[in-house]
């Protein structure tokens, strides 16, 4: 299947979009890169214009098609069907409708309920499309690196490990997971068209993301109420007119974080 199969990718300039693309073009891998701008390309890579809610020309595919859907607009607060997300995950599924050797891996989440974040239900309702689609759904615990993603404002908070930072009041665990070992997971499992369906990832080592902060990025914290918490995002959201709503989202997931054993009961694993 490698040999005949072309790679798209969204969200190629992310933090999991970069390691995967250097991954690919190792192994020689055709494979087109959709984002907004332009990006430094590989030898491997085409670069196409695209935006989430766009449609893909398709005219000229002839080959499988493996399709890495790591784009995520995270400032879109719309929690229904008018969300971007869902919009582009439908219009990505509509391009390809008409070709049968399409398979879609998608990142999620593992908590999906529509009571903790926007995102999380934004990441739920995407995954409502994909329902009767053969497709590989992936929700990954918390991915770490030392150098991108959420690991951007804990290197800058850990120029100040001298002091204690505050965070919410949760000591349900999450299971880190690094970027270099998800990426090869997700390689071999993309190229494998037995395994489908959806799956929950999870590390090696379960913990708090108290100990976990303090294990993997030196950062001593301790816990502030939740109710101080719920009432600075609430002042942030009446004041800052979702200026800050990237933020707010992170720390009502923090707030609401559900234990990775828990949310194990009701989906496959995958344990790295």
């Amino acid at each position: 299947m490698i040999k005949n199969v072309e790679v798209y990718i969204t969200g190629g300039s992310g933090q999991l979009g970069k390691v995967l693309r250097k991954y690919l073009f190792q192994k020689g891998i055709n494979t087109k890169v959709l984002s907004r701008k332009i990006i430094n390309l590989y030898e491997n890579e085409e670069h196409i214009n695209f935006c989430l809610g766009d449609k893909i020309d398709i005219t000229n595919l002839k080959d499988s098609v493996i399709f890495f859907h790591f784009a995520y607009d995270a400032n879109d607060p719309n929690n229904d069907k008018s969300n971007i997300n869902y919009c582009g995950m439908e219009e990505i599924l509509s391009s390809f409708k008409e070709h049968r050797n399409f398979r879609l891996i998608y990142i999620s989440t593992p908590n999906l309920n529509q009571n903790t974040t926007n995102d999380n239900f934004q990441k739920y309702l995407a995954e409502t499309l994909l329902a009767n689609h053969e497709s590989l759904v992936l929700r990954p615990s918390l991915i770490y690196s030392k150098k991108d993603g959420i690991n951007k404002i804990f290197n800058k908070i850990r120029k100040f490990n001298f002091l204690k930072i505050p965070i919410p009041t949760n000591k349900n665990k999450l299971s880190p997971i690094s970027v270099k070992d998800f990426i090869n997971l997700i390689y071999e499992l993309s190229f494998d068209e037995n395994i489908k369906g959806t799956y929950l990832i999870k590390g090696t080592k379960d913990m708090c993301f108290k100990d976990f902060l303090k294990e993997f990025h030196n950062i001593h914290t301790f816990y502030l109420s939740n109710y101080f918490w719920r009432t600075f995002i609430y002042l942030l959201n009446i004041f800052s007119f979702n200026k800050f709503y990237f933020l707010s989202e992170r720390i009502k997931g923090l707030i609401e974080l559900k234990d990775i054993d828990e949310l194990s009961k009701s989906v496959k694993i995958l344990k790295l």
